[in-house]
C-alpha cells in the first residue's frame, strides 16, 4: 500500500508538470486492487499511457475487464510514439 501512495504521488507530480505521462509497466511483480483503483483514479486525471504491463498487471487489468479504457502498449516505444 505505501509504494501505491507513494508512486501516486510521483505519477500525479509529473502528470502536472508534463501534462501526462508513459508508466513503463514491465518491472512490476505484484499488482493488486490498490494498484488498479490508483491506475483508474491517474487514468481520469492525465493522459496515462499503460507501456508493456507483467504478466501480473496484464491478468489484473484482464480480470478487473478494463484493458479497452485504459490506453495499453505493447512496448515502451509504442507509447511514446503517440
Amino acid at each position: 500500500m505505501h509504494n501505491v501512495t507513494s508512486l501516486e504521488a510521483q505519477i500525479g507530480t509529473m502528470a502536472v508538470v508534463h501534462g501526462g505521462l508513459v508508466l513503463d509497466a514491465s518491472c512490476i511483480t505484484f499488482a493488486d486492487s490498490s494498484f488498479l483503483r490508483m491506475i483508474l483514479a491517474v487514468h481520469q486525471r492525465t493522459d496515462l499511457r499503460i507501456a508493456a504491463p507483467s504478466p501480473r498487471v496484464a491478468r489484473l487489468f484482464d480480470l478487473a475487464g478494463v484493458e479497452t479504457y485504459l490506453r495499453i502498449y505493447p512496448t515502451l516505444d509504442a507509447a511514446r510514439a503517440l
